[in-house]
C-alpha cells in the first residue's frame, strides 16, 4: 500500500476498508527467463487461471473505489463564527506484489526493484534474517505454521476478494502528554478489573504511579519483563494502539464499573471477617481494605468501623466522580452494596471478646461501643462516631435516580429501618426519620417488617439474598 499523506500507515487484509485488491501481474511477465534450465521453466499452475497472481495489471474493471481504502485520520468540531466539523480523510492505494522463495535460495518479486522492500518484509516476517536460505527456512518451521501465526490467507482463500482497511501506527512523539496520561490510567483501570483486592488507584504503583512518557520509555527499552506478566502487558498496550483497543472493547467501562462496586462489597465483607478472625484467635493480620500494605496489626472494632466508613465514603466518591455517569445497572450495584454493608453492621449489634478463647487485656480507655461494630456506627452515640451520624444514608441519598436504583433494594432497606428503633438498636431517632423518608421515596409507603421476614430475603428473582 502506499499513503498519500504524511505519516505512517499501513493496509492488512482484514477489517474494514473497501473493494478488493488490485491483483498483480505473473512473475513470467516480469522477465522470468525461459531457457533449458529447470529451474528457470514456468511453474505448472503458472498459467492456470485460478492463480491470483496471472490476472493482468491492467484490468479494465478496476474501479478507483475497488482500489483505494480510505479512514478518517481524526476528527473535531470546531467552534468558530461559522461553526463546523472538520475530518481528516486518509487514503491509500492497494499495489500488490508477488514475492517468490524458491528451493534455490532466490527470492524474486514482481516490482524488480533492487534492495526490494517486499522481500525485505517478507523476510522479516517469517523470521527469515540469519544465513539460512528463505526456502529452507520456511520448511524448517512449516508453512502451515507460518500461514497461522500471521493469519495469512491460503491459495484456497484467494479467489475471494480481499478487503482493506487502513490504520494508523500509534508512535509516543505523535501523543501529548494529556493523551499519555489518559491511556495510562484507563489501562490500569482495566488491567485492575481482573484483581479482585485491588483498586485502580493502588493498583502497581511502581508501574502507573510513573508518567506516561516514563512508562513509554521503560517499555521501549525493554518491552519484555520475566516473571511480570502485568508490566509486560501494560506495556503492549501502552504502544500497540490496535491491542489496546481491543482491552478497551473486551473490559467496557460499564464491565469496569460493575466490578468496582463488586470489589467494594468483597471488601467490606472481608473487613468484618477480619474483625471474627480477631475476635476469635487475637491474631494480628496485614490485610487492609484500602490504601498501602501495613505491618500486622489488630482488626478490632474501631479499625473495622473506620474501614466501613472508608469503604462507603470511596463508593460514594466514585458515583460522584466517575466520568460520563454510571449505567443504570451499575448504580443498582452501587445500592445493593452500600444495602449489603449496612445489613452487615446491623447483623453485629453485640459486644466482642466475651467468649473469646485467648486472654485479651482490654486497652486503658476502652469504651463499650469499641467492642460493639453496630454501637460504634448507628447506636445511640454513633453522632460523634467515625460515621458521623450518617452511615451509609448519605451515600444512598446521592445515588442519582435513587427511586430507580435503589428500588430493587428497598425490602432489605425496610426490614433494617424495622430493626433500628428497638430496645436494644436505639438508633438516633433522626438517621431513624431520614431512613424512613428515603423509603417512602423509593415505595410510597413504609411498613415496618419483622427480622424473619428479613432473613427470607427478597421475592422478587431480580432481587439478591443478604447473607
Amino acid at each position: 500500500m502506499h499513503s498519500t499523506r504524511s505519516g505512517r500507515a499501513y493496509g492488512t487484509p482484514r477489517g474494514k476498508g473497501k473493494g478488493s485488491a488490485r491483483r498483480s501481474p505473473d512473475l513470467s511477465e516480469a522477465g522470468d527467463s525461459q531457457d533449458s534450465d529447470p529451474e528457470n521453466q514456468p511453474e505448472p499452475d503458472d498459467n492456470d487461471s485460478d492463480d491470483p497472481d496471472d490476472d493482468d495489471e491492467g484490468d479494465e474493471s478496476d474501479s478507483p473505489s475497488d482500489r483505494f481504502v480510505f479512514a478518517v485520520d481524526w476528527c473535531r468540531e470546531v467552534d468558530a463564527q461559522d461553526p463546523y466539523f472538520a475530518f481528516q480523510v486518509a487514503t491509500a492505494e492497494v499495489d500488490r506484489a508477488s514475492v517468490r522463495v524458491r528451493s534455490s535460495g532466490d527470492c524474486a518479486c514482481t516490482c524488480e526493484v533492487a534492495n526490494c522492500r517486499h522481500i525485505a518484509w517478507l523476510k522479516d516476517k517469517i523470521g527469515c534474517t540469519g544465513a539460512t536460505p528463505c526456502y529452507q527456512h520456511i520448511n524448517g518451521t512449516g508453512f502451515d505454521n507460518l500461514k497461522k501465526w500471521n493469519r495469512w490467507d491460503g491459495a484456497e482463500s484467494a479467489s475471494h476478494a480481499t478487503v482493506w482497511e487502513l490504520r494508523k501506527i500509534p508512535t509516543a512523539r505523535f501523543q501529548t502528554h494529556d493523551m499519555l496520561w489518559e491511556r495510562k490510567e484507563l489501562i490500569r483501570d482495566i488491567l485492575a478489573t481482573f484483581f479482585l483486592d485491588h483498586l485502580t488507584n493502588e493498583f502497581r504503583p511502581d508501574i502507573f504511579d510513573e508518567g506516561g512518557e516514563n512508562l513509554i520509555n521503560a517499555v521501549a527499552q525493554n518491552l519484555l519483563v520475566p516473571q511480570d506478566l502485568v508490566r509486560t502487558l501494560s506495556g503492549v498496550l501502552m504502544l500497540d494502539d490496535d491491542c489496546f483497543r481491543r482491552f478497551e472493547d473486551l473490559v467496557p467501562k460499564d464491565v469496569r464499573d460493575l466490578e468496582y462496586f463488586h470489589k467494594m462489597e468483597f471488601k467490606a465483607e472481608k473487613a468484618v471477617e477480619m474483625l471474627e478472625q480477631y475476635e476469635r484467635t487475637g491474631f494480628k493480620d496485614a490485610w487492609v481494605a484500602t490504601g498501602p500494605a501495613q505491618e500486622a496489626f489488630e482488626h478490632d472494632v474501631p479499625w473495622c468501623a473506620q474501614t466501613l466508613v472508608d469503604i462507603v465514603d470511596s463508593i460514594n466518591a466514585f458515583v460522584r466522580n466517575r466520568q460520563h455517569g454510571l449505567s443504570q445497572s451499575s448504580l443498582v450495584e452501587a445500592a445493593w452494596a452500600l444495602v449489603k454493608i449496612l445489613h452487615l453492621v446491623v447483623g453485629k449489634n453485640f459486644e466482642l471478646y466475651i467468649n473469646s478463647s485467648w486472654p485479651r487485656v482490654r486497652p486503658f480507655g476502652e469504651r463499650t461501643i469499641d467492642r460493639n461494630l453496630f454501637q460504634c456506627l448507628l447506636g445511640p452515640t454513633s453522632d460523634s462516631g467515625p460515621a458521623k451520624g450518617n452511615f451509609v444514608i448519605s451515600a444512598l441519598e446521592n445515588l442519582p435516580d435513587a427511586a430507580n436504583t435503589v428500588r430493587a433494594s428497598s425490602s432489605e432497606l425496610e426490614a433494617i429501618a424495622d430493626k433500628l428503633p428497638r430496645p436494644g438498636y436505639d438508633t438516633p431517632r433522626a438517621y431513624v426519620e431520614r431512613l424512613g423518608r428515603f423509603i417512602e421515596r423509593l415505595t410510597g409507603n413504609f411498613r415496618a417488617r419483622t427480622s424473619s421476614e428479613m432473613s427470607a430475603g427478597p421475592s422478587s428473582g431480580k432481587r439478591r439474598r443478604m447473607k
